[in-house]
Order: C-alpha cells, then sequence, then structure tokens
C-alpha cells in the first residue's frame, strides 16, 4: 500500500502538469490558426506609438497643445472561451492585446488605459475624469454588502442597475505640474483655488539625459500615479517603472 501512495503521488503532478501543457497548446494552437500575434498591437489612426518604461507599447497623439495618450492601464488572464469572445469585441489588439501564454492554457491580456493632457506655458494639464459622487455611491453600496445591511442577491441587483449617469459630472483640466513646483521643497500641495480639486504632487525623481532634464512626479488623489516626462514634454508617460 506504501508503494502504491507514492506511486499515486508521483503521477498526480505528472497529470496536473500535462493538462497545463495540453491547454497551452490549445491556446497556442488557436492563435496560429486565427493569425493572433502576441506583443504586437496595432498603432491607432493618427497615433504614434513608442516604448514605456517597462518596454510596453504606448500610444500618443499630439493636437496642437494637446496631447493623448494611451499606456498600459493593467492586465488580465483569459481562458480560451474568454479570449475567443474578446477577439471579437471592439479595440482588440489596438486597446486590448495578447501578451503572453501561461502554463495553465491563460492568455495574458494587456489593457491600455486612455489620458489626455495639455501642455501650455511651461505648465502641464490633466484631464480629471474621476467622478466622486459615483464612486461615492458605488462604495456605498458596497460598504452596505459588507456590513450585511443587504443581501448578496440584493447587492448584485444593485450593481446591474447602478446608472453612473444619475450622477452628472463634467471632466475637468487640472494642473499637475509647472516650472517652479518644485523649487521650495519637494511636495507641493494644490488648493480648490488654484484647481477645481486639492491635490497632492510629490518630485519621485529629477535626472539628466543627454543634457535634458526629466521628472518623475507621483499624484496622491484621484489621478494617482507615476507620470514621467522630459522639459519640453517630447517624453511624457504614466508608469510607475520601479
Amino acid at each position: 500500500m506504501k508503494v502504491e501512495a507514492w506511486m499515486i503521488l508521483f503521477f498526480l503532478p505528472l497529470n496536473f502538469l500535462f493538462g497545463q501543457t495540453k491547454d497551452r497548446e490549445k491556446m497556442e494552437e488557436w492563435m496560429i490558426k486565427s493569425g493572433i500575434e502576441l506583443n504586437n498591437p496595432k498603432v491607432p489612426e493618427g497615433f504614434k506609438s513608442q516604448l514605456d518604461c517597462k518596454n510596453r507599447p504606448m500610444y500618443r497623439k499630439d493636437n496642437g497643445d494637446t496631447i493623448i495618450l494611451y499606456t498600459w492601464g493593467g492586465s488580465i488572464a483569459e481562458d480560451l472561451k474568454t479570449f475567443k469572445k474578446s477577439t471579437n469585441q471592439v479595440g482588440f489588439n489596438i486597446y486590448r492585446y495578447p501578451v503572453k501564454v501561461q502554463n495553465n492554457g491563460t492568455v495574458v491580456v494587456n489593457r491600455m488605459a486612455k489620458q489626455t493632457y495639455v501642455w501650455r506655458s511651461d505648465t502641464l494639464y490633466l484631464l480629471d475624469e474621476y467622478n466622486k459622487s459615483a464612486a461615492d455611491a458605488h462604495s456605498k453600496l458596497t460598504n452596505a454588502h459588507w456590513a450585511k445591511e443587504i443581501s448578496t442577491e440584493e447587492y448584485k441587483k444593485k450593481l446591474k442597475e447602478f446608472d453612473e449617469s444619475k450622477f452628472p459630472y463634467e471632466p475637468q483640466f487640472k494642473i499637475i505640474y509647472f516650472k517652479g513646483i518644485f523649487e521650495k521643497g519637494k511636495s507641493y500641495q494644490f488648493v480648490e483655488t488654484e484647481n477645481f480639486r486639492s491635490e497632492t504632487v510629490e518630485l519621485v525623481n529629477k535626472w539628466k539625459n543627454d543634457g535634458d532634464v526629466f521628472y518623475e512626479i507621483n499624484l496622491n488623489t484621484h489621478t494617482s500615479g507615476r507620470y514621467r516626462f522630459n522639459s519640453n514634454l517630447e517624453w511624457l508617460e504614466r508608469n510607475n517603472c520601479r
């Protein structure tokens, strides 16, 4: 019996690995048959392609003093059934593209997120699309579920019925950088008289490359994240490169 038990423990991992290999082969065969390549998204019309600090593609379009960027916005693993549906969605292999087939047969899909900036008079503005009223209402609903004030069935029902249009909001531009912002320190607090929302921006890093000055800043509120750019905004990206 000891020998049989040892043999079972020995073969279980092999069977598991064989199943994973088989699922991976299915995904790879379907992608080849469908002409889908990894890490080769199509650049949208009117945009230029660049690589971010982690060698991921990003798109940029300049229109006067307005800059539109699409940068990495997250990743998700999809099985073959889900991935087949994804390939039929608008924007596939442009704003959502496959990057890696994993041993378990799933494919990692990267999502691109859009940001709109204005660079004017040595000042960088960012379009803030965060709808705080809708987010607060959504959080209140989630908290009620966690506190068992409403049942799971009622929570799911209310989520499906949640309508963000009931919380009207008009995105607005706000300042996230201006020349000389860090002359008195590595942190600057925007008050609502300067921006329509208070905002804290921190200088993470500053360096020179080929005679040009580069900055990495961090926003701590509604549009939190790392932003990297050079002195004339010929280079701009939103990513945490650490």
